[in-house]
């Protein structure tokens, strides 16, 4: 007996109540253990009307003294009043003062309070104001708080409400000083541009005509594409945009027009869109009836810009304008200077691109047709005026004649080449330029057989062959014969009989191609290399040559390739052609393997790639192709040969500056080869080389898990080790890589760093200002894992007499148990929860069974033992109820459809705790049938 009055104190030994934040008492007993407490799961909130979320508030200011509580009552009342008022204005038909019990009452909230919300107080009322038709008094709560927060949210918008209200009303001097606020404050807010397009009305409006450019030309700056295509732009910054061009061009025209344009912008700096300014103002003029004005204007614009894409628009303009304003002299004059500045031996034209060129074409051969024509006619009715003397028609003629000629140089293609080149054999023939005739007739004659008039064209070269022999001194005859033969040799040249053929086509074919003919030349050269007799070899070797080279330049490589072979087998290699050719050869082959990769086909690439290299090992394109052909096989997937070839690239060309990507590339390759480690040592290399941030972190992970799947955990926990410690952001990565290192060190054995990880992992994820679903699981997974080991350690200590020591260390163990369970509880993770639940429960049991099997007094008799065990039994009892109650909670959740496998385990620990009400077969069934 007094063995168990011993125990009896022992048996009442505290422990810590296992809810969060509390404290172990020193001498509590195990009665002061209580169950667990459980969230009630929550239901849906009923919606409220804001009337009645008005009347909620005003019962919470009759029952609440705090004034904390009761000033943000009020904003909240205040917000309300407002929503209610704006509901009500919305369907109102008739004006009323809705908005009048808000003002008041943020009115008091102001009087009443000085805080950090008064910015938005001031932004509600000054709405309310205006909402209720007070603008004034709206612009006055506005300017209170631009003027008392500078650094609201609100600023910029209420400066810019300010603004539009002294605008309104006509007070522009105000108006530009408020929008100039808004505009202090930077580009970045949707009121920038609004407020540099009004900052320059509010100064026009004041007759600030100069100031108000600059204005104009900064919000022109922000609206108009590089391109200056406004229709690319949204309907409202369009008309912003062409708003601006249009006051702008009132501006100038009441100040020095183009004159004040090229001022202005040599002060401000030149604008892409200054083109569309002279446009403008032109068209302002134009519209105005003053033609000269506007002409000068597109003038002046094209005498400060020749180069301009809208020059030769301009040009026309002034063409057009000309010819409104009946001034046909003028519209020769200028369409001369068109055909001067524009025509397609000119700079202009040379330094255009397509497009431009397509829109000039049509205008020069429209113009130059028309001069020929308007010369010519002037020439044939000065003929009779001059008499015997003649030579006020021939000049007219010549200048009809370099017309004539303009249009066939300028548009070798065009259809009416032939009859502009009779009319220019006529109209040099008529001005005394036999000699000049003789070459355009013979070109119309031999290039144009088709043409009407192509006989009456040769025949008249043969007449002016006979014209200068006629005339001609004897001294000169001989000369003249000779330029008379070539002409026939000229006819002559379809005719294979003539022992001179081959030298006149190898020439021929030589100067067809300098002046890029190339097909022409082909057909020459081949005709040379078909020529029965075979010529010789240095007429033969330039054709090859010919022919290899048009193809190129036509980008037809196989039969470029071609001619270069045979180009090549007849090349002694000591010709110093030879090295040359080699290198065409080569580029040859590279841009057709370049061909195959743009149509997609990898595997003609790779292979055109790698036969440069055997090819031409030695020249110079061979150390792209070899880069290139490492690509293609990579898309091939044949990574073995794209590896070969990257690896010899790097060994052999290691100085190069393609060498710095055969890293990345073999990294993927490898990665695609399964060679893991081969891949995360090529990682390393760019790692170590890498400067960017970003990529070096990206590089970091990505080697980290290279070596992991290499299963070299100590090189992966290394890297993964870094990356943790280095790289917080993105969290997401970063907890990935805390999770794989708790993993890899369990792996390893070390369990104290497991633990190390997991927590940071948790405290990673508390501490984050955005957290995910993947983040939460981590969390709850790590803090499982360490309850998990709280367990264990709770688990393994054993009661021995006296238990008194050996009961409070095991109390200990399971307060930390509970609170770690709890942890991982509370992060509301289903997997984790039901098992955090399942866990709580058996601790609970454990130390039920724990105190059960503890070790007994070993002095007790028959009696005093059985009444030891009576006792012991009695001081279980609340412990197994708690565990009960807490399986119970587990189990109930399959009311609500979970049901995985801790729920089913504390239906298990039910049917061994409480048998007689849950280890009945038919109650299982009905809770299948429920969960499904």
């Amino acid at each position: 007996m007094k063995a168990v009055a011993l125990l009896i104190p022992v048996l009442l030994l505290g422990a810590c109540s296992f809810m969060p934040g509390s404290t172990q008492a020193p001498e509590a007993t195990l009665a002061d253990l209580q169950p667990i407490d459980l969230p009630d799961p929550g239901g849906e909130l009923p919606s409220v009307s804001l009337a009645q979320l008005a009347d909620i508030y005003q019962q919470v200011l009759l029952v609440t003294d705090d004034p904390a509580v009761k000033l943000q009552v009020v904003q909240r009342l205040a917000g309300l009043e407002m929503l209610q008022a704006e509901e009500r204005l919305v369907q109102a038909e008739t004006p009323e003062p809705y908005f009048d019990e808000a003002i008041v009452l943020y009115q008091n909230l102001l009087e009443t309070t000085t805080g950090a919300d008064d910015d938005r107080l001031l932004y509600q009322l000054s709405k309310a104001y205006d909402l209720g038709g007070d603008t004034e008094n709206s612009r006055l709560v506005l300017e209170r708080l631009s003027r008392e927060h500078p650094q609201s949210d609100h600023y910029i918008e209420a400066e810019f409400r300010v603004a539009e209200t002294h605008f309104s009303a006509g007070n522009y001097r105000e108006a530009e000083l408020a929008y100039a606020r808004v505009i202090e404050r930077g580009d970045d807010s949707a009121y920038y541009a609004n407020a540099l397009y009004m900052h320059g009305w509010s100064q026009f409006k004041q007759d600030r005509y100069r100031a108000s450019i600059d204005s104009f030309s900064l919000a022109l700056d922000l609206l108009v594409p590089a391109d200056n295509q406004l229709q690319a732009l949204d309907p409202g910054n369009r008309e912003l945009a062409l708003d601006c061009f249009r006051v702008l061009a009132v501006v100038f025209s009441y100040l020095d027009g183009p004159q004040t344009i090229a001022s202005v912008y040599d002060t401000l700096g030149v604008r892409d869109y200054q083109a569309l300014l002279y446009q403008h103002l032109g068209e302002l003029y134009r519209k105005q009836q003053r033609y000269r004005d506007s002409a000068e204007t597109y003038k002046a614009f094209n005498a400060l810009y020749p180069d301009s894409v809208y020059a030769h628009e301009f040009q026309i303009g002034v063409i057009e304008i000309y010819k409104a304003g009946g001034f046909p002299n003028l519209v020769i004059e200028e369409k001369q200077f068109y055909v001067a500045v524009y025509g397609v031996a000119e700079d202009y034209w040379l330094g255009s691109e397509a497009t431009v060129r397509d829109a000039i074409g049509p205008q020069l051969k429209l113009f130059i047709e028309e001069l020929a024509t308007h010369y010519h006619a002037l020439a044939q009715a000065q003929v009779d005026e001059d008499g015997d003397d003649g030579k006020q028609a021939a000049a007219l003629y010549a200048e009809a004649g370099k017309y004539y000629e303009l249009y066939i140089s300028s548009f070798a293609d065009d259809e009416r080449v032939p009859d502009m080149g009779f009319l220019l054999a006529e109209s040099r023939f008529e001005a005394g330029d036999v000699h000049g005739a003789i070459d355009v007739y013979e070109w119309v004659a031999y290039e144009y057989p088709e043409f009407e008039f192509a006989a009456d064209a040769g025949y008249s070269a043969i007449l002016g062959y006979e014209r200068l022999l006629e005339l001609a001194a004897e001294a000169d005859r001989e000369g003249l014969r000779r330029d008379k033969i070539d002409g026939q040799m000229h006819y002559a040249e379809m005719f294979s009989a003539d022992p001179r053929a081959t030298l006149v086509l190898s020439d021929a074919g030589s100067a067809l191609f300098d002046l890029s003919e190339y097909q022409r030349a082909i057909i020459v050269a081949t005709t040379l290399i078909q020529w029965q007799p075979l010529p010789a070899e240095e007429i033969v070797i330039p054709a090859w040559l010919v022919i290899a080279h048009s193809y190129f330049e036509l980008e037809d490589y196989p039969p470029a390739e071609q001619a270069y072979q045979q180009a090549l087998a007849r090349l002694p290699g000591s010709d110093k052609r030879h090295p040359e050719v080699l290198e065409r050869l080569a580029a040859t082959v590279y841009l057709q393997g370049e061909a195959a990769a743009l149509a997609g086909n990898h595997q003609l690439a790779a292979d055109h790639f790698s036969r440069v290299i055997a090819l031409a090992p030695g020249a110079s394109i061979r150390v792209q192709a070899q880069f290139d052909a490492a690509g293609h096989y990579t898309a091939l997937g044949d990574f073995a040969e794209a590896n070969r070839l990257l690896v010899d690239f790097r060994q052999r060309f290691a100085d190069h500056a393609l060498s710095g990507d055969i890293a990345a590339k073999l990294a993927h390759n490898y990665e695609q080869l399964g060679h893991w480690q081969q891949a995360a040592l090529e990682l390393d290399t760019m790692l170590l080389k890498e400067a960017e941030p970003e990529r070096k972190r990206q590089l970091l992970y990505l080697a980290a898990e290279l070596y992991d799947k290499a299963d070299l955990s100590s090189t992966a926990i290394l890297r993964y080790r870094s990356y943790a410690h280095e790289w917080p952001e993105p969290m997401s990565v970063r907890l990935e890589a805390m999770n794989r290192l708790g993993e890899l060190y369990a792996q390893e054995g070390q369990q104290a760093k497991r633990q190390f990880w997991l927590r940071k992992l948790m405290a990673a994820h508390d501490s984050a200002s955005k957290q995910s679903a993947r983040s939460l699981y981590l969390a709850a997974f790590a803090a499982s894992e360490l309850a998990e080991d709280e367990y264990s350690c709770f688990e393994t200590i054993r009661l021995r007499f006296p238990l008194k020591r050996s009961l409070k260390k095991k109390n200990e163990a399971m307060q930390g148990a509970l609170l770690a369970y709890r942890k991982a509880y509370d992060y509301g993770v289903a997997e984790f929860s039901t098992l955090a639940t399942f866990q709580m429960g058996e601790i609970y049991q454990n130390l039920v069974e724990s105190l059960m099997a503890s070790e007994r007094p070993g002095k007790l008799d028959e009696l005093a033992l059985e009444q030891y065990e009576i006792l012991l039994e009695e001081q279980t009892y609340p412990f197994e109820e708690k565990a009960i109650a807490i399986h119970q909670s587990n189990a109930r959740r399959s009311w609500d459809g979970l049901y995985d496998e801790w729920v089913q385990s504390s239906f298990a620990a039910l049917a061994a705790l409480s048998p007689a009400r849950y280890a009945k077969s038919e109650l299982v069934v009905r809770y299948s049938e429920e969960i499904y």
